[in-house]
């Protein structure tokens, strides 16, 4: 069965898996390694597995993972929790004790060795999750898998595999078949919606389009470019959707949020309209006052999770549930000969706030003894070309990732932001170079998230990946650092050297995986960017971050009199402008003649 297995998964597109080998999968394993058409990876964790997956199918569209019984199941949790918030569908298959030794877990904890009880640890996280019993119900739970993985929303699913059914004998003729379910359109109603939508369209000044990661799920980026023709307004990105519109695009108006930057935010909170499409605008792209968020707009949101458009946060005015890709196509065959009566100096006031409010001022070269994160981005996306893949952690890194690079087109950028775990980017980065081998990889990474999968520099040297790696070392955690100095007086509680969060020599750490070792000490060196990119192999780069370098601008929570914990406005990030700044800002439009929500 263990062969069939195999040939399912290349049937079904599957050409690439990663893998940890182990006894529990050990027909399985030898069916991969006799597959013609299956390539397999070793990481040198579970988790390793999971997260390259997720990355390789963020790309090829499908990622699979390969797990062995109890702890190398669990392992790979962590990996199927960022597939499950970031919506990518994926493949786990893990092996299990054979079928007499599986414990009746009511009484028992277990029987077999390394056996657990890993379907009801993993159900919350999948769309799917389901032990194999009967050897002839493979194919259906496979395609049932399948399918739920890539419908709807899509997300992880996981299959598990006893080891006897592994070795069992099938015969094709009695494998049972999955039907598909018949379907709801839930799309049937969006005819009365979209005249909502236009009629709000129609009564707008100052509409703002927001365009989430499920654009590109849903396959809509080419009808994406045929609607920007015809409505001509501002785009904001989520970190979901940063790649989504290259940094020249005339329609480009910023990424928002507290992390965001201040044009983009600018723009979100002084629109009178906001068509979200494929974004779950959950608190981490709004903050925590989500109360004030665009409050001079009517907000529609257009999501194909119908449970995204009632949470408890953002509330929203119109909440349509459909695909971004068939939403977008309906839109376009209504609006194509509609004229809209937008303000004519909104698009010329986004611009000026582009020009007035760029992420890199005088400030961030006023250190000259270290690289300052965000020039760095800056920099990097000089140097950067058309098709290269751009991955990065989820600290400092994914900060300056977002505020201060600029996508160019057909270029990819993304970070596991929804669950964030530290140690996400060396093996996203090395799921994406398997999924595109002749694509230039290019990893930023904290160094406390990189040593967190550091085993996997074991993966690149033993495929000799040609990912091109930058380390911010700041001597540790600088998101827990900047917590506990505004919270806590500076009590800093490890996150730094002196708490037992110390780093290795990068220099010895590249050469014992056979990897060029580089280094940037300051923003003069910042050039060196450009050479050390065009270097052959796998390369290490050390990047000199200030240990006091924080997050600016940022839109934070602070201490009130009493005690309690407070966000600001997003339009209101530290450093903090004048007082009078902020309120012409935020009275541009109030004025006679202009609209006032």
């Amino acid at each position: 069965m263990a062969d069939f297995v195999a040939q399912w998964l290349s049937e079904h597109g599957i050409t690439d898996i990663f893998s940890v080998s182990g006894g529990g999968i050990m027909f399985l394993c030898d069916a991969i390694g006799k597959s013609q058409k299956i390539n397999y990876f070793s990481t040198r964790h579970e988790q390793g597995s999971a997260i390259a997956a997720e990355a390789y199918s963020r790309i090829k569209g499908l990622g699979a993972c390969l797990v062995t019984t109890g702890p190398g199941a669990t392992n790979a949790i962590t990996g199927v929790a960022c597939a499950w918030y970031d919506s990518i569908p994926m493949i786990v298959i893990s092996g299990q004790q054979k079928r007499e030794l599986i414990a009746d877990y009511t009484k028992y904890r277990n029987l077999g060795p390394q056996e657990a009880n890993i379907i009801p640890m993993v159900t919350p996280i999948t769309k799917y999750a389901k032990t194999i019993m009967n050897p002839e119900s493979i194919k259906r739970e496979l395609d049932k898998a399948l399918y739920l993985a890539t419908s709807g929303r899509p997300g992880p699913v996981w299959i598990d595999i006893p080891l006897d059914i592994q070795d069992s004998i099938i015969e094709d003729e009695k494998l049972d078949s999955f039907r598909l379910p018949k379907t709801i359109n839930k799309n049937q109603d969006l005819a009365k919606y979209l005249t909502k939508v236009i009629d709000l369209l129609k009564d707008a000044e100052r509409p703002v389009l927001i365009l989430g990661n499920g654009v590109r799920l849903s396959g809509a980026e080419v009808v994406l470019k045929d609607l920007l023709a015809i409505l001509r307004i501002p785009v904001l990105l989520p970190f979901g959707g940063l790649d989504l519109l290259p940094e020249n695009s005339p329609y480009m108006a910023g990424k928002f949020g507290p992390g965001g930057q201040r044009r983009g935010n600018f723009v979100l909170q002084n629109s009178d309209l906001v068509l979200s499409i494929g974004a779950s605008l959950n608190v981490a792209s709004i903050g925590f006052n989500y109360a004030s968020v665009a409050p001079k707009a009517k907000k529609i949101m257009v999501n194909i999770d119908p449970n995204e458009l009632t949470k408890p946060t953002l509330k929203v005015d119109l909440g349509i549930e459909a695909d971004a890709k068939y939403f977008i196509e309906q839109m376009l065959r209504r609006i194509t000969k509609i004229k809209f009566n937008f303000d004519p100096r909104w698009m010329t006031i986004v611009n000026k706030w582009k020009k007035s409010y760029p992420s890199i001022t005088d400030e961030f070269y006023q250190d000259k003894k270290h690289v300052n994160s965000y020039v760095f981005y800056e920099k990097l996306s000089e140097y950067t070309r058309s098709g290269d893949i751009i991955v990065t952690g989820i600290g400092l890194d994914a900060c300056g990732l977002y505020q201060a690079y600029k996508v160019k087109s057909a270029q990819r950028a993304f970070v596991n932001k929804n669950f964030g775990p530290m140690g996400w980017g060396l093996p996203a980065a090395i799921g994406a170079q398997v999924a595109e081998p002749t694509k230039r990889i290019v990893l930023v990474t904290g160094d406390g998230g990189l040593l967190l999968n550091a085993q996997e520099l074991g993966t690149i040297d033993a495929y000799r990946l040609p990912i091109k790696i930058f380390v911010f070392n700041n001597n540790g955690y600088e998101s827990i650092r900047s917590t506990q100095k505004r919270f806590f007086e500076g009590r800093f509680v490890g996150a730094d050297p002196s708490g037992g969060v110390t780093n290795p020599d990068f220099k010895f750490l590249a050469k014992s995986y056979r990897m060029m070792y580089r280094t940037i000490r300051n923003n003069g060196e910042l050039s060196r960017i450009a050479n050390y990119l065009k270097l052959k192999g796998p390369v290490l780069v050390e990047v000199n971050i200030a240990f006091a370098q924080e997050r600016v601008p940022k839109a934070s929570s602070y201490k009130r009199a009493d005690g309690k914990l407070e966000s600001r406005p997003l339009e209101d990030m530290a450093p903090f402008l004048p007082e009078g700044e902020i309120y012409k800002i935020m009275h541009t439009f109030v004025v006679k003649g202009t609209k006032n929500l």
